[in-house]
């Protein structure tokens, strides 16, 4: 049977069936007008998985760009259609699957197996720690990021500490000889090297890989299991009357789960992402993204349930009719994600937009309202792209 993985809003899926690996995608024609929506996004999806010629088994969403809650759930309802089993995992996920796939080849796990994954681009390095729960299960204990130059000091502090079964580098193409000077000095056991050059095949990669279960050449003990984004507001302190971030629900929470209001003045709040880094064009940047586009009433307590993400990563705000019950959290495997703030853009508010009248790419607050030139997207003379990747809609 087939399996899938597939980028949310993009125009093609990679696949694995009994021919093997297979990489479908819609023809390149002109670029629609205006954007994203989720009326749209049904159609491209609904194109999309028709490319797949029978009902696939398992179909991975990796919500690569943080899309809002709409598009998530248009995405989901459209491909109920075309698959029988569908997660929706955030982008995390897909890298760690995507690092542990050689290490998945190679190692029968121990019972109190950890491993080490560092992912390193010319943006930031991250230091995550794998450790196996009382049922074998893998999850995320600690992840800490730093700025890239830090990447052979904190290795150093971090194999010391956590003394790892194995180490797993994920790198950027243009840093491998810095990794291959770590390797050399420190000698890691077991270790395991997978270059990259392009953000979103990883991600896609990983998509796929995290559909597989035995029966497609994986083994699922290195799976991973899924987890939450973080999700955040500002609201206004009742003393002060000043605008305070709000963790609304922690990062890599487990699934499925409530997302909870706050003790403080009722108000109608927006829901974003942690700040996170994305793809744009060929970049990484680092921005805070919207997770609603419409304001979410919250009545002042804490013990609100304002929305939820469900069994399959699927988020809702404000509540669906039929409401998920919450796990129970076993302890130290919820912790909110350690980020570097420094380096953040200052319009974290912001989107990236395109205007077709003038064949530009424009930064969009909609807090604001205010419009200013990030880029031109494609010659008008022409009706030609000229950016090979796009994943901001």
């Amino acid at each position: 049977m087939t399996v899938a993985g597939y980028l949310l809003c993009s125009t093609n899926l990679r696949i694995k069936d009994a021919r093997g690996f297979n990489l479908l995608g819609l023809p390149i024609g002109p670029p629609s007008k205006g954007w994203l929506t989720p009326s749209k996004l049904k159609d491209r999806a609904e194109r999309v998985f028709q490319l797949v010629p029978e009902k696939m088994k398992n179909l991975v969403i990796v919500n690569s760009a943080l899309s809002d809650f709409d598009m998530i759930q248009t995405c989901v309802k459209v491909a109920e259609k075309y698959a029988e089993n569908i997660i929706v995992i955030p982008p995390l996920l897909a890298l760690l699957t995507y690092a542990l796939n050689d290490l998945a080849e190679f190692r029968n796990p121990p019972n109190d197996e950890v491993i080490l994954v560092v992912i390193l681009t010319r943006k930031f390095v991250d230091f995550v720690v794998l450790r196996r729960d009382k049922n074998f299960q893998l999850y995320v204990a600690v992840l800490e990021q730093f700025n890239q130059r830090q990447c052979e000091e904190m290795f150093l502090q971090f194999y010391e500490d956590y003394r790892p079964h194995a180490t797993v580098f994920l790198v950027q193409d243009i840093l491998c000889a810095e990794v291959d000077e770590i390797r050399h000095r420190f000698n890691p056991d077991n270790c395991f090297m997978r270059n990259f050059k392009k953000w979103d095949y990883v991600l896609l990669f990983g998509g796929l890989l995290r559909a597989m279960d035995e029966e497609d050449g994986f083994d699922t003990r290195y799976h991973i299991e899924n987890f939450s984004n973080g999700y955040e507001t500002t609201v206004q302190n009742r003393r002060t009357r000043i605008q305070e971030r709000h963790v609304l629900l922690p990062e890599r929470t487990p699934l499925p789960c409530n997302i909870y209001g706050f003790d403080g003045i009722p108000q109608s709040i927006k829901m974003y992402y942690f700040t996170d880094y994305y793809q744009v064009y060929d970049e990484l940047v680092l921005r805070k993204r919207e997770a609603t586009k419409y304001m979410v009433y919250a009545s002042g307590s804490s013990r609100e349930i304002i929305g939820c993400v469900d069994e399959r990563g699927v988020p809702y705000a404000p509540l669906p009719k039929d409401t998920v019950e919450p796990r129970i959290e076993e302890p130290n495997k919820v912790k909110e994600y350690e980020r570097q703030e420094d380096n953040v853009d200052d319009n974290v508010y912001s989107e990236l937009v395109i205007d077709f009248s003038t064949g530009s790419i424009l930064n969009y607050n909609p807090l604001t309202g205010k419009k200013l030139l990030e880029q031109n997207a494609f010659d008008q003379t022409q009706n030609q792209i000229h950016i090979k990747h796009y994943t901001m809609f």
